[in-house]
């Protein structure tokens, strides 16, 4: 089985979610560090974590989710280049981690496709990930998830380091195969946002003043919540609109 779950869901929604999790005989749970304590799933045998921790101790939550009860378990933790001194942290709190070699796990993607080479089994796995997304609601989900990981990295324990994240490849993790500048509200014209407004229906809060310049009771805002489908146009508006000039 594999389900999911976050933080922004009920406790009521989340509770179904882990115990069908721990009623399957083989499965895979995706969340977020809600599920990173206070939770009893025996015989968790892998903890894979896209990111870091934002701290030691929420490390020691994340992987603590395996090898319980004299079990044995396994941790695999993805880092950017640029995020190698996070090793250095762990270790500095006696916390053994050492460094797989990219080569062995790609290896076995060689088992689901066509290809010889690690490398391009990769290759394979992307483009086949990047058509799966151009269906227009997976795609806004998409732009959702690279926007939310984006924010969350400008505030996470590696925020000095977000001048060195390559935006495009971790728009690629995403399955979005175009710049990343469409989705972060970058280099966009003032007519462009407008277009966009009108085109997804977003109104803005109006200002109305009188003849002799008193400002009048503002007109309530109306604004159409956007589908995942919907998003998926919606490259040009995203990230907060600007503010008009006084």
């Amino acid at each position: 089985a594999v389900v999911s779950t976050q933080s922004t869901g009920e406790q009521s929604e989340r509770v179904p979610v882990y115990t069908k999790f721990r009623s399957c005989s083989a499965g895979i749970l995706f969340t977020t560090d809600v599920a990173a304590r206070g939770l009893d799933l025996p015989e968790v045998s892998w903890i894979v974590q896209y990111d870091g921790a934002g701290s030691v101790k929420d490390y020691v939550h994340r992987v603590g989710r395996t090898a319980r009860a004299g079990t044995l378990g396994k941790a695999l933790l993805f880092l950017h280049p640029s995020e190698e001194g996070y090793v250095g942290v762990l270790q500095a709190e006696r916390i053994q981690i050492k460094q797989a070699k990219h080569e062995r796990c790609l290896k076995k993607l060689c088992e689901f496709t066509d290809a010889k080479r690690p490398e391009d089994a990769a290759s394979e796995v992307q483009r086949f990930v990047e058509n799966q997304c151009k269906e227009r609601e997976l795609k806004g989900v998409s732009i959702r998830a690279f926007q939310s990981y984006v924010r969350s990295y400008k505030t996470s324990f590696m925020k000095d380091k977000f001048a060195d994240l390559h935006l495009g490849h971790v728009a690629k993790t995403f399955g979005l195969s175009e710049a990343p500048s469409a989705f972060l509200h970058k280099n966009l014209t003032r007519k462009k946002q407008v277009a966009a407004r009108k085109e997804h229906l977003f109104e803005r809060e109006e200002k109305s003043y009188s003849a002799d310049g008193e400002k009048k009771k503002r007109k309530k805002r109306k604004l159409n919540l956007l589908r995942d489908n919907d998003m998926a146009g919606l490259a040009l508006l995203v990230g907060p609109q600007p503010k008009k000039a006084k």
